[in-house]
């Protein structure tokens, strides 16, 4: 954003300058992103603002005290007034995908809080004093909101170690996430019990207007679906056969769930597109045609685009590396659908134009390698055959389902005079192929036979024919050569020339002569399911048909695809791993973080499920790509926080003497409450950015799908999977004679 104002500032001084020495010279923005950023920028703001009034409204219906509600809701500000200093200090700039983790987080950041106030409220409504309350409900449920902290950070470990292109986006909201969830832990544990004892009021009786509150703040329906749940774990606790179907149904509903969500999971895609109101027309000039001639063969597009009234500017570029005509369209008409009618309706206006190999209309993507589009590199020895091979499977990429456009940066048709020297023949009067060479590369460009150092200046000695030896390319065979032996023989008479044509430029991959094919999808084509296809359909049988000096791959976004997918995986193993051993040590016990884990397949579940759904409803626009995936991984550390609060506390209620049963059952009525709060104002911190539409939410929507997804269903079914393992286990427990309490 600086250096966009800076460069508007230089632009408006050079104009100055045009001006005032009356030279007919100006120069204006073709294109910027500052627009778009900034309006990504203060939309992600807006979410987290509203996010975060969200969870306040949450706080204050579960609460129905201000002044706890304040004890709470104090950790959002604080939290991340505090990230950005951090984030100074460390070197981040402020953008897009780091406000989004910002925002995503602005509900998770009251998690600990909940669980530290809801237990000083219980412990004052048994008759503590608020500052006996914020002691001891402090002391009992540190350690768990600690693990829950820790397990948090712990999953973006692997996240800062990804190197691929798409590591710097997880990298900034990894860094976000993190330090706002380490702060959190820092105020729930020194702010929160201080502010409580301070401002915290004992619960009184109920008197009539407390009793109309709890009413239309709707605590009777809370009251409600805490006696089911209560009644319902009962039911999976129980010792007696009924009790024990319940748990195996509950248990195997679960799987069953799981194992049908994988069936909705949509195609992986890589990065997002973004909604950039710039269209690019790709043009590529007829072979031979010159820079001018392109433009007047652009210039019927050009006035239909003047024309349009959707245009807000337009550019034309024409040179020797890129040729394209950009245009930006008009703020009110670049919402995504529109812009993909945009790019459709142009399209329609480049059909009939002439003078072009090809001219492709496409959405620019914010990021460097678009997330529909990949290549193909086809590579070997001979560059004939390599022509032949990318021509037959270019026609056969155009029948594939989803393939919009094929590109090829082999092009032919260049003018080329080519002298096959007659090696004997020149042999016999005595001429070297490079004696030939030498003389030809003088008379037609030129040839350096030195250089010359002028005061430290080195010049390019280049020797030249004189036009009266060569007036013309026609005359090359004819220009007579002097042998060593003092004779005089004409080119043509040692050698053949011939006026042919050539490729524009030969590409090599890796060292080996190349064809590179440029395919762009449809809009609704996955990335996932197009490389598959073309893959199996084209790929696979020229693989087998090419000698093994040839060879066909997936390179640009599809190789960039795969190999983010392999740091993912291995990142998400690597992380429930580090979550599984820092729970053992904790909880020094292999068991109880094993049932935690558990929980983690919930999370995937409702991931899909989420994902799924937002991509139908969208119409598309919300996909799975590598940005949603890595919600996969965040979620690996938050959803085994409820399981950690069900765990922890019956621990506590066993030591308080409690047995086994009993306190599980305690500790589920206990931790239901807390738990709701802290999973609605997650979800509602973060539903502005899921469902969110405008400038920059296309890059996060699918993260706040798989993260609101997979909290929700994991959330709901943990309540009851989580106590019926451990009531099965001390159902074994009691069969071994390993505990004798009911």
């Amino acid at each position: 954003m600086t250096l966009c104002q800076a460069m508007e500032d230089v632009l408006v001084e050079l104009n100055a300058n045009f001006a005032a020495k009356q030279e007919d010279l100006s120069l204006h923005v073709a294109y910027t992103e500052e627009t778009y950023i900034d309006q990504s920028i203060r939309l992600a703001w807006k979410n987290l603002a509203i996010g975060a009034l969200l969870a306040s409204i949450v706080l204050v219906i579960f609460l129905r005290s201000f002044r706890l509600v304040l004890v709470v809701a104090v950790t959002i500000p604080v939290c991340m007034i505090t990230v950005f200093i951090f984030a100074y200090f460390l070197g981040r700039s402020l953008n897009i995908i780091s406000i989004a983790g910002l925002a995503f987080s602005s509900g998770m950041v009251v998690d600990n809080a909940i669980v530290v106030i809801e237990n000083i409220y219980r412990h004052m409504a048994e008759g503590r004093s608020p500052l006996e309350a914020a002691r001891r409900g402090t002391h009992e449920v540190w350690g768990a909101v600690l693990i829950s902290t820790l397990t948090t950070l712990a999953v973006f470990l692997p996240v800062m170690f990804i190197t691929e292109e798409a590591g710097q986006l997880f990298k900034d909201i990894a860094i976000a996430i993190s330090l706002a969830i380490s702060l959190s832990l820092i105020a729930a544990v020194l702010l929160i019990p201080m502010m409580a004892s301070r401002l915290a009021k004992a619960p009184k009786p109920e008197s009539r207007v407390e009793r109309l509150k709890s009413l239309v703040l709707g605590a009777w329906l809370g009251t409600a679906i805490s006696a089911v749940y209560r009644k319902l774990v009962t039911l999976i606790t129980g010792g007696g056969i009924l009790h024990v179907l319940a748990k195996m149904l509950v248990i195997g509903g679960i799987v069953a769930l799981f194992f049908a969500s994988l069936g909705l999971l949509p195609s992986a895609e890589y990065l997002p597109s973004g909604n950039r109101n710039l269209v690019l027309v790709l043009a590529q000039p007829l072979v031979g045609s010159s820079i001018d001639k392109a433009v007047d063969s652009i210039r019927p597009l050009e006035e239909k685009i003047a024309a349009d009234p959707t245009t807000k500017r337009f550019f034309s570029v024409f040179g020797d590396r890129f040729n394209a005509v950009g245009v930006i369209v008009k703020d009110e008409f670049s919402g995504e659908e529109q812009m993909k009618a945009h790019v459709g309706k142009m399209f329609g206006q480049t059909i009939g134009l002439t003078g072009f190999e090809f001219l492709f209309p496409l959405q620019a993507s914010i990021f460097r390698d678009p997330g529909k589009q990949l290549e193909i590199d086809i590579s070997g020895p001979s560059l004939e055959r390599l022509e032949g091979v990318a021509t037959q499977m270019k026609g056969q990429l155009f029948g594939t389902a989803g393939v919009q456009m094929v590109r090829s940066n082999y092009t032919t048709g260049a003018p080329e005079v080519r002298v096959e020297l007659d090696r004997r023949r020149a042999a016999d009067v005595g001429l070297r192929v490079a004696d030939v060479a030498d003389v030809v590369e003088s008379l037609v460009a030129g040839k350096t036979v030195g250089r010359y150092n002028d005061d430290g200046d080195q010049l390019d000695l280049t020797l030249y024919a004189n036009s009266a030896q060569l007036d013309s390319i026609d005359a090359l065979p004819h220009v007579i050569l002097r042998t060593p032996w003092d004779k005089r023989v004409r080119l043509d008479s040692i050698a053949t020339v011939s006026n042919t044509s050539a490729p524009t430029a030969i590409n090599h991959v890796e060292k080996e002569r190349a064809v590179t094919l440029t395919v762009n999808l449809a809009p609704d084509q996955s990335l996932e399911e197009a490389i598959t296809r073309i893959e199996r359909d084209v790929l696979a049988p020229a693989r087998l048909a090419l000698p093994a000096s040839f060879s066909v791959r997936l390179s640009g976004t599809a190789d960039k695809l795969n190999a983010t997918l392999e740091a993912l995986t291995s990142g998400f193993v690597l992380a429930v791993l580090i979550v599984y051993l820092l729970m053992v040590a904790l909880f020094r016990s292999w068991l109880y973080p094993f049932v935690i884990l558990i929980t983690i397949p919930l999370a995937a579940s409702g991931a899909f499920i989420g994902v799924s759904i937002a991509h139908e409803v969208s119409g598309g626009l919300v996909s799975f790509d590598v940005i949603a995936m890595l919600g996969l991984i965040i979620l690996a550390g938050i959803v085994v926080n409820n399981a950690i609060l069900i765990v922890h506390q019956a621990n506590n209620f066993r030591l308080a003497g409690q047995g086994h049963t009993a306190a599980l059952r305690a500790s589920c009525a206990s931790r239901f409450r807390p738990i709701c709060m802290s999973v609605i104002t997650s979800v509602l911190g973060m539903a502005p950015l899921a469902f969110g539409t405008g400038a920059g939410t296309e890059l996060y929507r699918g993260l706040g799908a798989v993260l609101i997804g997979g909290l929700v269903v994991s959330t709901v079914f943990t309540l009851f999977l989580v106590p019926a393992l451990l009531s099965l286990f001390y159902d074994l427990q009691r069969l071994l004679g390993i505990i004798n309490e009911g």
